[in-house]
């Protein structure tokens, strides 16, 4: 049979998804191909052990072909991202390295390598590979300026990031990734005018571009007058088959909002809920019980006992704001970062990050040992410092850091730990009203997130029980009807002295990266205490999940002050 109909058949049965003939018929064709036919059957093999989950195989089909052919960067690639897939960025980086040794000149290679780099938060190495690949006159070198400004902008030097984007834009004025990223890091800044600007610049060139149809909703009210606005994105989201899922979710969600902008809330929570309807489809389910063991298993691995014996003797007094998602994590940090000694971090991923590399060596049996706290306790401020050099204070707000408080207390006796919290219906809505990553299993169903959060408060209340003095929280509603008491105490529980520019926090030229941006750059305002009530008829078996928060809600609001 020629060599060309083995292939075909072989293809045919992948695509029926017979692997296992496809795998018998390949290997028999391997075994009897020519030399110089043999690495057709080998990538087929890869493919086929890939697809039937057999990575070990696949990986030595892989190194004979990267060894057999030392010039063929689409072995090396797919190598790294078997690799990648299996949480083994380091195989990968090495693939690349021993390419680049006979193939210097590579420019994919280079880009390929900062890529990996920078998944490993090896931001230095990330850069040179990238200027490496530039110097060597890359195609499309826009996209190589584009990753640089995304990477800049993520270690806080979003001067370098505006400047590589308008490099990027200097070679081709009309490169979308360059110009929704630039108009994104205006948005960071609070210049609504030149991001607007620059939203409205892609719609010249996509006018169906509907994640930026939808920022311009986000970013604004929407008033009567500017109704038409949401009708012609509802339009090109009925009308536009080519949409991505993740648009339609953007889209849907913009309606949302901007139908609640108008106080047509029966239309809103319609909208909301096609929104959330999507993205129950792309989330992982939601698993009640696995949660409830979760916490439990943290709760008793993490006791006095054992941050007695784990604890370091650091002096480093980390400020970590942490929650539940839209509980007022953002708000808090806007406010304190307008002091002249607090630099805002934003959502870091620096401390997950840390605890990830030391999860194969010590975390197996749920138990970290003293050692490897010492070396969490160690990299987390050296990792601190690099994004900060010249910060004082710098506060880390990831909300989902309230799950490794234990970790943080014994790495760091003195750390600062505030935790935001809020109406247990309000920030139902609020998670369910917005567009969450990947994450966040529960985000797209208002009776999952009410049970993670009687879930999150119960780990809560161990972490104060715990460690009363290094945990403070804040009720949002206090902090917006009585902000300057409120903020006061804040300061108080960390050590540091009043300071007017925090009444000023809006004004604040801080950057902001979250889904709050532009609320927060406001002045204090209440209305969005007590919003679940427009929306009281999709509360009820909400509410009887909630039901033993919500007696506590009415009979002390001011449970932990």
């Amino acid at each position: 049979m020629p060599v060309e109909n083995e292939i075909k058949n072989i293809v045919s049965l992948c695509q029926q998804a017979k692997w296992q003939s496809a795998l018998d018929l390949c290997q028999r064709s391997l075994h009897r191909a020519e030399d110089s036919h043999k690495h057709y059957f080998s990538e087929l093999l890869a493919e086929i052990y890939m697809a039937m989950g057999l990575f070990k195989e696949a990986e030595t089909q892989l190194l004979n072909l990267t060894t057999d052919f030392p010039h063929r960067l689409d072995y090396v690639q797919q190598l790294a991202d078997l690799y990648a897939h299996q949480r083994e960025t380091d195989k990968g980086v090495h693939q690349y390295q021993r390419f680049l040794r006979h193939n210097p000149d590579n420019a994919n290679a280079h880009f390929n390598l900062a890529l990996l780099y920078k998944k490993q938060m090896q931001f230095d190495k990330a850069e040179a590979a990238y200027q490496k690949a530039l110097a060597l006159n890359i195609e499309q070198p826009e996209e190589v300026h584009t990753n640089l400004a995304v990477m800049y902008s993520e270690r806080r030097r979003e001067h370098e990031a505006e400047a590589s984007l308008r490099q990027a834009l200097k070679i081709n004025p009309d490169y979308v990734p360059a110009l929704f990223n630039l108009a994104t890091l205006f948005e960071e800044f609070g210049i609504k005018e030149q991001a607007t600007g620059l939203y409205q610049q892609i719609l010249q060139h996509q006018p169906d571009n509907v994640e930026v149809m939808a920022r311009l909703v986000q970013s604004e009210i929407i008033t009567p007058e500017k109704k038409g606005v949401l009708e012609n994105l509802e339009s090109v989201l009925k009308h536009n088959p080519a949409l991505t899922q993740l648009h339609k979710e953007a889209g849907y969600f913009a309606l949302g909002k901007g139908h609640d902008d108008l106080a047509e809330f029966d239309i809103a929570f319609t909208f909301y809920n096609k929104a959330n309807q999507l993205c129950s489809k792309r989330l992982p389910p939601y698993n009640a019980g696995q949660i409830e063991n979760q916490v439990q298993e943290t709760i008793g691995t993490f006791d006095s006992g054992w941050v007695q014996k784990s604890q370091t003797s650091s002096d480093f007094a980390p400020v970590f704001i942490c929650g539940m998602f839209r509980s007022g994590t953002t708000l808090l940090e806007q406010i304190l970062s307008a002091h002249p000694r607090i630099t805002s971090g934003g959502e870091l991923g620096l401390l997950k990050h840390c605890i990830e590399r030391l999860v194969s060596d010590d975390f197996t049996d749920g138990s970290p040992s003293a050692t490897n706290i010492q070396a969490l306790s160690e990299q987390y401020q050296n990792g601190l410092g690099q994004l900060f050099a010249k910060a004082e204070i710098v506060t880390d707000k990831r909300p989902d850091n309230f799950w490794h408080l234990g970790l943080v207390r014994a790495a760091f006796p003195k750390a600062k730990i505030i935790c935001t919290d809020r109406h247990p219906l309000d920030i139902c809505l609020s998670v369910y009203f917005q567009h969450l990553g990947n994450e966040l299993s529960y985000s797209a169903s208002l009776n999952n997130t009410a049970h993670y959060y009687t879930q999150y408060k119960k780990l809560l209340r161990h972490w104060i029980s715990l460690m009363p003095e290094n945990v403070y929280c804040v009720d949002y509603q206090q902090l917006v009807m009585n902000p300057e008491k409120t903020i006061r105490m804040v300061l108080e529980f960390c050590e540091l002295p009043w300071s007017d520019d925090c009444m000023q926090f809006h004004q604040s030229k801080a950057v902001v990266k979250t889904a709050s941006i532009w609320q927060v750059r406001q002045p204090l305002y209440q209305s969005s205490l007590d919003r679940w009530c427009h929306y009281k008829k999709h509360f009820q078996q909400a509410r009887e999940i909630l039901a033993e928060e919500l007696e506590k809600v009415s009979s002390d609001s001011s449970e932990y002050d």
